[in-house]
Protein backbone atom coordinates (compact mmCIF):
# COMPACT_ATOMS: atom_id res chain seq x y z
CA UNK A 1 0.00 0.00 0.00
CA UNK A 2 2.89 2.43 0.37
CA UNK A 3 2.41 3.38 -3.77
CA UNK A 4 -1.00 3.84 -3.12
CA UNK A 5 -2.02 7.24 -4.36
CA UNK A 6 -5.23 7.36 -2.21
CA UNK A 7 -2.84 6.98 0.85
CA UNK A 8 -0.28 9.18 -0.63
CA UNK A 9 -2.81 12.29 -0.92
CA UNK A 10 -4.08 11.42 2.61
CA UNK A 11 -0.16 12.00 4.03
CA UNK A 12 0.18 15.00 2.39
CA UNK A 13 -3.01 16.76 3.74
CA UNK A 14 -1.94 15.45 6.92
CA UNK A 15 0.96 17.32 7.06
CA UNK A 16 -1.02 20.54 7.22
CA UNK A 17 -3.43 19.09 9.77
CA UNK A 18 -6.62 17.17 10.08
CA UNK A 19 -8.73 18.14 7.47
CA UNK A 20 -11.58 16.31 9.05
CA UNK A 21 -13.27 19.92 9.68
CA UNK A 22 -12.96 20.73 6.64
CA UNK A 23 -14.56 18.42 4.86
CA UNK A 24 -17.71 18.46 7.14
CA UNK A 25 -17.98 21.99 6.59
CA UNK A 26 -17.78 21.50 2.37
CA UNK A 27 -20.60 18.19 3.18
CA UNK A 28 -22.89 20.78 5.19
CA UNK A 29 -22.33 23.43 2.49
CA UNK A 30 -23.17 20.50 -0.44
CA UNK A 31 -26.01 18.81 1.74
CA UNK A 32 -27.36 20.85 4.74
CA UNK A 33 -30.44 17.69 5.53
CA UNK A 34 -27.00 16.32 6.62
CA UNK A 35 -25.98 19.02 8.47
CA UNK A 36 -29.63 18.89 10.30
CA UNK A 37 -29.54 15.36 10.69
CA UNK A 38 -26.44 15.33 12.42
CA UNK A 39 -26.76 18.36 14.76
CA UNK A 40 -26.52 16.65 17.50
CA UNK A 41 -23.26 14.45 17.05
CA UNK A 42 -20.30 15.38 19.32
CA UNK A 43 -16.84 15.71 17.42
CA UNK A 44 -15.73 12.44 19.04
CA UNK A 45 -18.47 10.77 16.98
CA UNK A 46 -17.33 12.89 13.49
CA UNK A 47 -13.76 12.01 14.26
CA UNK A 48 -14.92 8.37 14.61
CA UNK A 49 -16.96 8.74 11.03
CA UNK A 50 -13.94 10.17 9.11
CA UNK A 51 -11.58 7.64 10.93
CA UNK A 52 -13.72 4.69 9.38
CA UNK A 53 -14.30 6.36 5.86
CA UNK A 54 -10.81 6.70 5.71
CA UNK A 55 -10.31 3.56 6.35
CA UNK A 56 -12.34 2.56 3.55
CA UNK A 57 -10.55 5.03 1.12
CA UNK A 58 -8.02 2.59 1.51
CA UNK A 59 -9.41 -0.35 0.69
CA UNK A 60 -8.55 -1.56 -2.82
CA UNK A 61 -10.81 -4.67 -3.01
CA UNK A 62 -14.34 -3.91 -1.34
CA UNK A 63 -14.83 -7.86 -1.65
CA UNK A 64 -14.01 -8.58 2.29
CA UNK A 65 -16.09 -5.68 3.31
CA UNK A 66 -19.26 -7.02 2.26
CA UNK A 67 -20.58 -7.56 5.67
CA UNK A 68 -19.77 -4.65 7.09
CA UNK A 69 -20.83 -2.27 4.14
CA UNK A 70 -24.22 -4.01 4.17
CA UNK A 71 -24.64 -3.49 7.91
CA UNK A 72 -23.33 0.35 7.89
CA UNK A 73 -25.71 1.29 4.65
CA UNK A 74 -28.98 -0.61 6.27
CA UNK A 75 -27.76 0.97 9.97
CA UNK A 76 -27.44 4.58 8.20
CA UNK A 77 -30.42 4.25 6.28
CA UNK A 78 -32.87 2.32 9.07
CA UNK A 79 -32.29 4.48 11.84
CA UNK A 80 -31.00 7.99 10.91
CA UNK A 81 -32.59 8.31 7.47
CA UNK A 82 -29.64 8.34 5.32
CA UNK A 83 -30.47 9.53 1.63
CA UNK A 84 -28.19 7.88 -1.06
CA UNK A 85 -27.17 11.61 -2.19
CA UNK A 86 -26.02 12.05 1.16
CA UNK A 87 -23.12 9.71 0.39
CA UNK A 88 -22.51 10.73 -2.87
CA UNK A 89 -22.10 14.74 -1.04
CA UNK A 90 -19.66 13.45 1.47
CA UNK A 91 -17.52 11.80 -1.24
CA UNK A 92 -17.57 14.79 -3.36
CA UNK A 93 -16.28 16.50 -0.17
CA UNK A 94 -13.49 14.27 0.48
CA UNK A 95 -12.36 14.83 -3.31
CA UNK A 96 -12.67 18.87 -3.44
CA UNK A 97 -11.21 19.15 0.38
CA UNK A 98 -8.15 17.00 -1.08
CA UNK A 99 -7.70 18.88 -3.79
CA UNK A 100 -7.95 22.22 -2.71
CA UNK A 101 -5.82 21.31 0.28
CA UNK A 102 -3.36 19.81 -2.31
CA UNK A 103 -2.57 22.74 -4.17
CA UNK A 104 0.34 22.71 -6.53
CA UNK A 105 0.61 18.54 -5.34
CA UNK A 106 -2.58 17.31 -7.23
CA UNK A 107 -1.76 15.86 -9.67
CA UNK A 108 -3.49 14.28 -12.41
CA UNK A 109 -2.33 10.80 -11.07
CA UNK A 110 -4.32 11.39 -7.82
CA UNK A 111 -7.22 12.46 -9.74
CA UNK A 112 -7.79 9.33 -11.75
CA UNK A 113 -7.02 7.56 -8.07
CA UNK A 114 -9.44 9.04 -6.88
CA UNK A 115 -12.21 8.97 -8.91
CA UNK A 116 -11.79 5.35 -9.49
CA UNK A 117 -11.70 4.58 -5.71
CA UNK A 118 -14.43 6.89 -4.95
CA UNK A 119 -16.29 5.24 -7.51
CA UNK A 120 -15.77 2.13 -6.20
CA UNK A 121 -16.86 3.25 -2.98
CA UNK A 122 -19.88 4.99 -4.22
CA UNK A 123 -20.77 2.10 -6.15
CA UNK A 124 -20.61 -0.70 -3.28
CA UNK A 125 -22.48 1.87 -0.93
CA UNK A 126 -25.49 2.68 -3.28
CA UNK A 127 -26.06 -0.84 -4.24
CA UNK A 128 -26.80 -1.77 -0.45
CA UNK A 129 -29.86 1.43 -0.34
CA UNK A 130 -33.71 -0.77 -0.57
CA UNK A 131 -34.41 2.20 -2.69
CA UNK A 132 -32.85 2.72 -5.82
CA UNK A 133 -30.57 5.90 -5.34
Amino acid sequence: MPDDLIVQSLEIAAENGDITEQIYQRYYEKSPESAELMLYVDDNVKGKMMDEIYRLLMVEDYAQESAYLNWEVDNHEMAYSVLPHMYRDLFDAIYETLEAGLGDNWTDAYVTAWHERLGSLRQEVLARFSKAP
